[in-house]
C-alpha cells in the first residue's frame, strides 16, 4: 500500500458553529479561582498571585470557548484508492475531567473507498 498526498482545490467548506451553552461569567470565575488558591492553602495577597485568578480564569474560559470551524471536502477526481494522509494538524483542547490543558499535532489517515461514510455494508 503506498500514501497519496492530494493537492486538489476543495469542493465544499461547510462551517459548523459549535455553539456555547451559556455565556462566561469572568469576574465570578476570577472570584471562584481566588477561592479555591485560598482554599488550598495559597495567599492571593502575595505579589505572585495576585493576578492569577484574572489569568487563569480568562484562560480556562478561552479554553472553554469552541471555535467555528469550515469542514472541507475534496473531489476524488484522480480516483485514489490508496491511504491519503492529513500531517501536523495542530489541536488544543481541555481535559474536563480534570480543567488541564493539552495540545500538539494530530495525523489523520483514510484509506479511500467507494463506499458509505459509516463504511463497508458487512462491517455495520
Amino acid at each position: 500500500m503506498s500514501i497519496v498526498a492530494i493537492a486538489q482545490a476543495p469542493t465544499s467548506d461547510v462551517e459548523f458553529d459549535v455553539g456555547r451553552a451559556a455565556p462566561i461569567d469572568l469576574g465570578r470565575a476570577e472570584r471562584a479561582v481566588s477561592d479555591l488558591l485560598e482554599a488550598l492553602g495559597q495567599d492571593t495577597d502575595d505579589e505572585h498571585l495576585q493576578e492569577t485568578p484574572r489569568r487563569v480564569a480568562t484562560a480556562l474560559g478561552e479554553m472553554l470557548t469552541p471555535q467555528p470551524f469550515k469542514l472541507t471536502t475534496f473531489p476524488n477526481d484522480e480516483g485514489y484508492d490508496e491511504l491519503v494522509l492529513a500531517r501536523d494538524i495542530p489541536f488544543h483542547s481541555l481535559c474536563r475531567h480534570h480543567m488541564l490543558p493539552f495540545v500538539g499535532v494530530a495525523h489523520v489517515g483514510r484509506e479511500v473507498r467507494p463506499t458509505l461514510a459509516g463504511g463497508r455494508s458487512e462491517e455495520r
